[in-house]
């Protein structure tokens, strides 16, 4: 789970930077690729919530705060969703293996 946290830590990282920061096209797609679904579910959040009332970079980093925090309540569900099936499969596996 570490080394999971980890490499989610810097590809999240890597994403804001280059999401946020580089112009370059293929730098720039790459991150928004890294950033999803967040990226999408924040940007129409603080679109829809606060447009007007910050200014651009306050918009910017007000969506990079809620994509960090909603790819991370999201990807730690989704490891704790295939850490479950993981479960229950090898449960079954073993059953077979065990009366097979």
């Amino acid at each position: 789970m570490r080394r999971l946290t980890v490499a989610f830590v810097a590809i999240q990282a890597a994403g804001a930077w280059f999401f946020y920061f580089e112009k370059s096209g293929i730098l720039w797609s790459a991150a928004y690729l890294a950033l999803l679904p967040g990226v999408e579910v924040s940007a129409s959040l603080v679109e829809w919530a606060v447009w007007g009332q910050l200014t651009l970079k306050g918009l910017r980093l007000a969506e990079l705060a809620l994509t960090l925090v909603f790819n991370s309540i999201f990807w730690f569900l989704c490891v704790k969703l295939a850490q479950a099936i993981y479960r229950r499969t090898a449960m079954t596996r073993e059953d077979k293996l065990s009366h097979g």
